[in-house]
Protein backbone atom coordinates (compact mmCIF):
# COMPACT_ATOMS: atom_id res chain seq x y z
CA UNK A 1 0.00 0.00 0.00
CA UNK A 2 2.92 2.31 0.72
CA UNK A 3 5.78 1.67 -1.74
CA UNK A 4 9.14 1.71 0.00
CA UNK A 5 10.85 2.53 -3.29
CA UNK A 6 8.45 4.35 -5.66
CA UNK A 7 9.42 3.62 -9.30
CA UNK A 8 9.39 7.35 -10.00
CA UNK A 9 12.32 7.75 -7.61
CA UNK A 10 14.68 5.45 -9.53
CA UNK A 11 16.57 8.14 -11.45
CA UNK A 12 16.93 10.41 -8.44
CA UNK A 13 18.17 7.55 -6.25
CA UNK A 14 20.64 6.41 -8.93
CA UNK A 15 22.02 9.96 -9.23
CA UNK A 16 22.32 10.27 -5.45
CA UNK A 17 24.24 6.99 -5.20
CA UNK A 18 26.58 7.94 -8.04
CA UNK A 19 27.25 11.40 -6.61
CA UNK A 20 27.96 9.91 -3.17
CA UNK A 21 30.42 7.41 -4.65
CA UNK A 22 32.21 10.17 -6.55
CA UNK A 23 32.36 12.38 -3.47
CA UNK A 24 33.96 9.60 -1.41
CA UNK A 25 36.13 8.07 -4.15
CA UNK A 26 34.17 4.86 -3.66
CA UNK A 27 35.39 2.43 -6.29
CA UNK A 28 35.07 -0.89 -4.47
CA UNK A 29 31.48 -1.84 -3.73
CA UNK A 30 30.02 -4.84 -1.90
CA UNK A 31 26.29 -5.48 -1.71
CA UNK A 32 23.50 -7.89 -2.48
CA UNK A 33 21.74 -7.62 -5.86
CA UNK A 34 18.02 -7.25 -5.26
CA UNK A 35 15.95 -5.15 -7.63
CA UNK A 36 15.99 -1.49 -6.72
CA UNK A 37 18.74 0.08 -4.63
CA UNK A 38 21.14 -2.89 -4.71
CA UNK A 39 21.29 -2.99 -8.50
CA UNK A 40 21.44 0.81 -8.78
CA UNK A 41 24.48 0.73 -6.49
CA UNK A 42 26.18 -2.03 -8.50
CA UNK A 43 25.43 -0.24 -11.76
CA UNK A 44 26.99 2.96 -10.42
CA UNK A 45 30.14 1.09 -9.35
CA UNK A 46 30.34 -0.43 -12.85
CA UNK A 47 29.83 2.91 -14.61
CA UNK A 48 32.63 4.46 -12.57
CA UNK A 49 35.02 1.63 -13.51
CA UNK A 50 35.07 0.22 -10.00
CA UNK A 51 35.28 -3.26 -8.51
CA UNK A 52 31.96 -4.88 -7.57
CA UNK A 53 31.38 -7.82 -5.25
CA UNK A 54 27.93 -9.37 -4.93
CA UNK A 55 26.85 -11.37 -1.88
CA UNK A 56 23.70 -13.42 -2.45
CA UNK A 57 21.99 -15.00 0.58
CA UNK A 58 21.47 -18.30 -1.30
CA UNK A 59 21.52 -19.84 -4.78
CA UNK A 60 20.73 -17.64 -7.72
CA UNK A 61 17.43 -19.13 -8.95
CA UNK A 62 15.77 -18.84 -5.55
CA UNK A 63 17.16 -15.34 -5.06
CA UNK A 64 15.82 -14.19 -8.44
CA UNK A 65 12.40 -15.55 -7.54
CA UNK A 66 12.41 -13.86 -4.13
CA UNK A 67 14.15 -10.56 -4.75
CA UNK A 68 14.57 -9.72 -8.45
CA UNK A 69 11.74 -10.91 -10.70
CA UNK A 70 9.08 -8.88 -8.94
CA UNK A 71 6.02 -7.21 -10.39
CA UNK A 72 6.34 -3.61 -11.48
CA UNK A 73 8.23 -1.46 -13.98
CA UNK A 74 11.93 -1.84 -14.64
CA UNK A 75 13.84 -4.52 -16.51
CA UNK A 76 15.40 -5.74 -13.29
CA UNK A 77 16.06 -9.33 -14.33
CA UNK A 78 18.17 -8.35 -17.35
CA UNK A 79 20.01 -5.77 -15.25
CA UNK A 80 20.62 -8.37 -12.55
CA UNK A 81 22.09 -10.80 -15.08
CA UNK A 82 24.44 -8.13 -16.45
CA UNK A 83 25.79 -7.30 -13.01
CA UNK A 84 26.16 -10.94 -11.96
CA UNK A 85 28.07 -11.71 -15.16
CA UNK A 86 30.51 -8.84 -14.60
CA UNK A 87 31.07 -9.09 -10.83
CA UNK A 88 32.47 -11.51 -8.30
CA UNK A 89 29.57 -13.39 -6.69
CA UNK A 90 29.65 -14.93 -3.20
CA UNK A 91 26.85 -17.28 -2.11
CA UNK A 92 26.42 -16.92 1.63
CA UNK A 93 24.40 -20.15 1.86
CA UNK A 94 23.50 -22.87 -0.62
CA UNK A 95 19.77 -22.94 0.18
CA UNK A 96 17.04 -20.96 1.89
CA UNK A 97 17.12 -21.52 5.67
CA UNK A 98 13.89 -22.40 7.43
CA UNK A 99 13.99 -19.23 9.54
CA UNK A 100 12.73 -16.07 7.83
CA UNK A 101 15.39 -13.39 7.57
CA UNK A 102 18.25 -15.60 8.73
CA UNK A 103 19.85 -15.93 5.29
CA UNK A 104 19.64 -12.19 4.61
CA UNK A 105 21.00 -11.30 8.05
CA UNK A 106 23.93 -13.67 7.51
CA UNK A 107 24.52 -12.21 4.03
CA UNK A 108 24.50 -8.69 5.51
CA UNK A 109 27.21 -9.79 7.92
CA UNK A 110 29.26 -11.23 5.06
CA UNK A 111 28.88 -7.94 3.15
CA UNK A 112 30.17 -5.97 6.12
CA UNK A 113 32.96 -8.43 6.93
CA UNK A 114 34.25 -8.55 3.35
CA UNK A 115 34.19 -4.76 3.29
CA UNK A 116 36.28 -4.60 6.42
CA UNK A 117 38.76 -7.18 5.10
CA UNK A 118 39.13 -5.27 1.83
CA UNK A 119 39.49 -1.91 3.58
CA UNK A 120 42.25 -3.28 5.83
CA UNK A 121 44.08 -4.79 2.86
CA UNK A 122 44.12 -1.36 1.18
CA UNK A 123 44.57 0.67 4.39
CA UNK A 124 41.51 2.75 3.62
CA UNK A 125 38.13 3.56 5.16
CA UNK A 126 34.93 1.53 5.02
CA UNK A 127 31.70 3.50 4.60
CA UNK A 128 28.15 2.21 4.53
CA UNK A 129 25.34 3.54 2.33
CA UNK A 130 21.67 2.67 2.79
CA UNK A 131 18.72 3.63 0.61
CA UNK A 132 16.13 3.78 3.34
CA UNK A 133 13.01 5.65 4.35
CA UNK A 134 14.01 5.47 8.00
CA UNK A 135 11.03 3.33 8.95
CA UNK A 136 11.00 -0.11 10.60
CA UNK A 137 11.42 -2.72 7.90
CA UNK A 138 11.36 -6.48 7.57
CA UNK A 139 13.15 -7.23 10.84
CA UNK A 140 16.34 -9.27 10.88
CA UNK A 141 17.99 -9.22 7.47
CA UNK A 142 16.25 -6.06 6.29
CA UNK A 143 17.62 -2.56 5.70
CA UNK A 144 16.98 -1.34 9.23
CA UNK A 145 18.71 -4.45 10.59
CA UNK A 146 21.75 -3.82 8.37
CA UNK A 147 22.01 -0.20 9.50
CA UNK A 148 21.92 -1.30 13.14
CA UNK A 149 24.65 -3.84 12.42
CA UNK A 150 26.91 -1.21 10.83
CA UNK A 151 26.38 1.27 13.63
CA UNK A 152 27.05 -1.37 16.27
CA UNK A 153 30.50 -1.90 14.75
CA UNK A 154 31.32 1.78 14.47
CA UNK A 155 31.00 2.11 10.70
CA UNK A 156 30.08 5.54 9.33
CA UNK A 157 26.60 5.22 7.81
CA UNK A 158 25.07 7.48 5.16
CA UNK A 159 21.46 7.35 4.01
CA UNK A 160 19.68 8.17 0.79
CA UNK A 161 16.43 9.54 2.20
CA UNK A 162 13.85 8.51 -0.38
CA UNK A 163 11.05 10.62 1.03
CA UNK A 164 13.16 13.79 1.08
CA UNK A 165 14.53 12.98 -2.36
CA UNK A 166 11.07 12.60 -3.92
CA UNK A 167 9.78 15.70 -2.17
CA UNK A 168 12.84 17.74 -3.16
CA UNK A 169 13.58 18.55 0.47
CA UNK A 170 17.06 18.46 1.95
CA UNK A 171 20.27 16.84 0.75
CA UNK A 172 20.02 13.62 -1.31
CA UNK A 173 22.38 11.80 1.09
CA UNK A 174 22.66 12.47 4.82
CA UNK A 175 24.93 11.14 7.55
CA UNK A 176 23.21 9.00 10.13
CA UNK A 177 23.52 10.15 13.76
CA UNK A 178 26.16 8.29 15.70
CA UNK A 179 23.74 7.33 18.46
CA UNK A 180 22.79 3.68 18.23
CA UNK A 181 19.16 2.90 17.54
CA UNK A 182 17.27 0.85 20.10
CA UNK A 183 17.78 -2.92 19.68
CA UNK A 184 15.26 -4.83 17.60
CA UNK A 185 12.70 -6.62 19.77
CA UNK A 186 13.36 -10.39 19.97
CA UNK A 187 10.19 -11.18 18.02
CA UNK A 188 10.81 -8.71 15.18
CA UNK A 189 10.98 -10.08 11.67
CA UNK A 190 10.90 -13.77 12.52
CA UNK A 191 13.96 -13.81 14.75
CA UNK A 192 15.70 -17.17 14.89
CA UNK A 193 14.90 -19.40 17.87
CA UNK A 194 17.53 -19.97 20.51
CA UNK A 195 18.62 -23.27 18.97
CA UNK A 196 19.45 -21.75 15.57
CA UNK A 197 21.99 -19.15 14.60
CA UNK A 198 25.46 -18.45 13.22
CA UNK A 199 28.11 -20.68 14.75
CA UNK A 200 31.85 -21.05 14.17
CA UNK A 201 32.68 -24.61 13.13
CA UNK A 202 36.01 -26.37 13.57
CA UNK A 203 36.99 -29.56 11.77
CA UNK A 204 40.32 -31.29 12.39
CA UNK A 205 42.15 -34.54 12.05
CA UNK A 206 45.48 -36.04 13.04
CA UNK A 207 47.91 -36.30 10.14
CA UNK A 208 49.04 -39.92 9.60
CA UNK A 209 46.47 -41.43 11.98
CA UNK A 210 45.98 -44.42 9.68
CA UNK A 211 49.64 -45.36 10.17
CA UNK A 212 49.34 -45.70 13.94
CA UNK A 213 49.83 -49.19 15.32
CA UNK A 214 47.33 -50.93 17.57
CA UNK A 215 49.61 -50.12 20.49
CA UNK A 216 49.59 -46.40 19.59
CA UNK A 217 45.80 -46.00 19.23
CA UNK A 218 45.11 -46.10 23.00
CA UNK A 219 47.94 -43.60 23.45
CA UNK A 220 46.28 -41.34 20.87
CA UNK A 221 42.99 -41.45 22.74
CA UNK A 222 44.64 -40.78 26.07
CA UNK A 223 47.12 -38.09 25.10
CA UNK A 224 45.83 -36.41 21.92
CA UNK A 225 42.08 -36.51 22.50
CA UNK A 226 42.79 -35.99 26.20
CA UNK A 227 44.66 -32.81 25.28
CA UNK A 228 41.65 -31.59 23.27
CA UNK A 229 39.37 -32.40 26.20
CA UNK A 230 41.50 -30.35 28.61
CA UNK A 231 41.42 -27.33 26.29
CA UNK A 232 37.64 -27.61 25.97
CA UNK A 233 37.31 -27.87 29.75
CA UNK A 234 39.11 -24.52 30.04
CA UNK A 235 36.42 -22.79 27.92
CA UNK A 236 33.27 -24.86 28.51
CA UNK A 237 30.78 -22.07 27.80
CA UNK A 238 32.26 -21.38 24.35
CA UNK A 239 31.77 -24.87 22.89
CA UNK A 240 28.19 -25.81 22.02
CA UNK A 241 28.86 -29.13 20.24
CA UNK A 242 31.75 -31.59 20.46
CA UNK A 243 32.08 -34.74 18.38
CA UNK A 244 34.87 -37.17 17.46
CA UNK A 245 35.18 -40.18 15.20
CA UNK A 246 38.54 -41.94 14.99
CA UNK A 247 40.96 -39.05 14.64
CA UNK A 248 38.24 -36.69 13.37
CA UNK A 249 37.30 -33.70 15.50
CA UNK A 250 34.26 -31.44 15.13
CA UNK A 251 33.50 -28.54 17.46
CA UNK A 252 30.91 -25.77 17.21
CA UNK A 253 31.69 -22.47 18.93
CA UNK A 254 29.42 -19.58 19.80
CA UNK A 255 31.69 -16.95 18.22
CA UNK A 256 34.66 -16.51 15.92
CA UNK A 257 37.06 -15.31 18.59
CA UNK A 258 36.67 -18.44 20.73
CA UNK A 259 37.04 -20.72 17.71
CA UNK A 260 40.17 -19.04 16.38
CA UNK A 261 41.93 -18.89 19.73
CA UNK A 262 41.05 -22.52 20.48
CA UNK A 263 42.41 -23.72 17.12
CA UNK A 264 45.71 -21.89 17.57
CA UNK A 265 46.05 -23.04 21.20
CA UNK A 266 45.45 -26.63 20.12
CA UNK A 267 48.15 -26.54 17.46
CA UNK A 268 50.61 -24.92 19.87
CA UNK A 269 49.92 -27.56 22.51
CA UNK A 270 50.40 -30.36 19.98
CA UNK A 271 53.67 -28.84 18.76
CA UNK A 272 54.92 -28.49 22.35
CA UNK A 273 54.24 -32.16 23.23
CA UNK A 274 57.04 -34.75 23.08
CA UNK A 275 54.99 -37.46 21.42
CA UNK A 276 57.86 -39.94 21.09
CA UNK A 277 58.48 -39.73 24.83
CA UNK A 278 54.83 -40.77 25.25
CA UNK A 279 55.40 -43.92 23.19
CA UNK A 280 54.66 -42.80 19.60
CA UNK A 281 57.00 -43.76 16.78
CA UNK A 282 56.85 -40.23 15.31
CA UNK A 283 55.56 -36.80 16.35
CA UNK A 284 51.87 -36.04 15.87
CA UNK A 285 50.42 -33.03 14.12
CA UNK A 286 46.93 -31.91 13.13
CA UNK A 287 45.31 -29.78 10.48
CA UNK A 288 42.36 -27.59 11.41
CA UNK A 289 39.77 -25.72 9.37
CA UNK A 290 37.31 -23.04 10.46
CA UNK A 291 34.05 -21.87 8.92
CA UNK A 292 31.11 -19.82 10.22
CA UNK A 293 27.49 -19.99 9.14
CA UNK A 294 23.86 -20.54 10.15
CA UNK A 295 23.24 -23.97 11.65
CA UNK A 296 20.51 -25.84 13.49
CA UNK A 297 21.34 -26.98 17.01
CA UNK A 298 19.48 -30.04 18.18
CA UNK A 299 19.95 -33.21 20.22
CA UNK A 300 21.15 -36.44 18.65
CA UNK A 301 18.31 -38.93 19.27
CA UNK A 302 20.79 -41.82 19.41
CA UNK A 303 23.53 -40.44 21.68
CA UNK A 304 21.43 -37.87 23.52
CA UNK A 305 24.23 -35.31 22.99
CA UNK A 306 24.03 -31.83 21.41
CA UNK A 307 24.29 -31.96 17.62
CA UNK A 308 24.88 -29.37 14.92
CA UNK A 309 23.23 -29.75 11.51
CA UNK A 310 23.00 -27.85 8.24
CA UNK A 311 24.70 -27.24 4.91
CA UNK A 312 27.38 -25.08 6.52
CA UNK A 313 28.65 -28.09 8.47
CA UNK A 314 29.45 -29.69 5.10
CA UNK A 315 31.28 -26.54 4.00
CA UNK A 316 33.56 -26.72 7.01
CA UNK A 317 34.21 -30.41 6.46
CA UNK A 318 35.29 -29.86 2.83
CA UNK A 319 37.99 -27.32 3.71
CA UNK A 320 39.79 -29.37 6.37
CA UNK A 321 41.30 -32.05 4.07
CA UNK A 322 42.92 -29.28 1.98
CA UNK A 323 44.56 -27.60 4.98
CA UNK A 324 48.35 -28.09 5.30
CA UNK A 325 49.51 -30.05 8.36
CA UNK A 326 50.19 -27.89 11.38
CA UNK A 327 48.11 -24.95 10.16
CA UNK A 328 44.63 -23.46 10.59
CA UNK A 329 42.77 -22.52 7.41
CA UNK A 330 39.56 -20.52 7.40
CA UNK A 331 36.81 -20.01 4.89
CA UNK A 332 36.08 -16.56 3.50
CA UNK A 333 32.92 -16.46 5.61
CA UNK A 334 34.84 -17.08 8.83
CA UNK A 335 37.46 -14.49 7.87
CA UNK A 336 34.72 -11.97 7.05
CA UNK A 337 32.79 -12.48 10.29
CA UNK A 338 36.00 -12.45 12.32
CA UNK A 339 36.90 -9.22 10.53
CA UNK A 340 33.74 -7.62 11.90
CA UNK A 341 34.99 -8.04 15.45
CA UNK A 342 37.92 -6.31 17.09
CA UNK A 343 39.88 -9.52 17.68
CA UNK A 344 43.30 -8.81 19.13
CA UNK A 345 44.57 -12.38 19.34
CA UNK A 346 44.61 -13.48 15.69
CA UNK A 347 44.14 -12.41 12.08
CA UNK A 348 42.99 -14.10 8.88
CA UNK A 349 45.31 -13.60 5.89
CA UNK A 350 44.25 -14.50 2.35
CA UNK A 351 46.21 -17.45 0.95
CA UNK A 352 44.75 -18.44 -2.44
CA UNK A 353 41.81 -19.90 -4.31
CA UNK A 354 41.66 -23.50 -3.13
CA UNK A 355 39.95 -26.60 -4.51
CA UNK A 356 37.97 -27.98 -1.59
CA UNK A 357 37.57 -31.72 -1.02
CA UNK A 358 35.04 -33.99 -2.76
CA UNK A 359 34.67 -31.63 -5.74
CA UNK A 360 32.88 -29.12 -3.56
CA UNK A 361 34.25 -26.23 -5.58
CA UNK A 362 37.00 -23.61 -5.58
CA UNK A 363 36.86 -20.95 -2.87
CA UNK A 364 39.19 -18.49 -1.14
CA UNK A 365 41.21 -19.85 1.77
CA UNK A 366 42.63 -17.81 4.65
CA UNK A 367 45.43 -18.60 7.05
CA UNK A 368 44.61 -18.01 10.72
CA UNK A 369 47.62 -16.89 12.72
CA UNK A 370 48.38 -15.06 15.91
CA UNK A 371 48.87 -11.32 15.86
CA UNK A 372 52.33 -10.25 16.92
CA UNK A 373 52.36 -7.92 19.89
CA UNK A 374 53.70 -4.47 19.05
Amino acid sequence: AQPRFPPAAERAVADAIRSWLLAHNGLIGISSAACGADLLFLEAIHELGGEAHIVLPYEIDDFVEDSVAMAGPGDWLARFERRVNSSRVVYASSSRPLIDGQAHDYANRIVQGLGQLRARELDTDLLALAVWDGQPGDGHGGTESAVRLWQRHGIAVHRVDIEALVAGKGAPVVSMPVELMAPLPPSAGGAAPADDGVMSLLFGDAVGFSRLTDAEVPLFIEHCLGLVARLIKAVPDAVAVRETWGDGLFLAFKNQRAAGIFALDLLDAIAATDWQALGFARPLTMRLALHAGPVHLTTDPITGLPKCCGTHVSRAARLEPRTPPGQVYASEAFAALAGMEDIAEFRCDYVKQLDWAKRYGTFPAYLVRRRRSS
